[in-house]
C-alpha cells in the first residue's frame, strides 16, 4: 500500500519498489539536501518523489503490456 505524505523514505522507497537511495537522490537533484533513509517528507517532497519516478519509470506501449509482452520492473523481495 503506497503511504500518504509525511511517510517516511524508507517506507516509500519499500512501497514504490526502490532503494532508499533513489529517493534521496531525487530530492538532492530537486534542491533538497541533507535527508536520510529515516527522514519524513512532507506534501512537496512526497508530490516530488511520485512526480519523478513516474516521469522516470513510463510505459511506452500499452498494448504490449496488456499483452504480457512487456513488464514493469519491480524490486527484489
Amino acid at each position: 500500500m503506497i503511504n500518504s505524505p509525511n511517510s517516511r523514505i524508507s517506507n516509500m522507497a519499500k512501497d514504490f519498489g526502490v532503494k532508499s537511495k533513489t529517493i534521496i537522490d531525487i530530492l538532492e537533484a530537486n534542491g533538497v539536501a541533507g535527508k536520510k533513509n529515516t527522514a519524513t517528507l512532507n506534501e512537496d517532497e512526497y508530490g516530488m518523489v511520485v512526480e519523478a519516478l513516474t516521469r522516470d519509470n513510463q510505459i511506452t506501449n500499452m498494448t504490449q503490456y496488456l499483452s504480457g509482452e512487456v513488464d514493469i520492473p519491480r524490486a527484489e523481495k
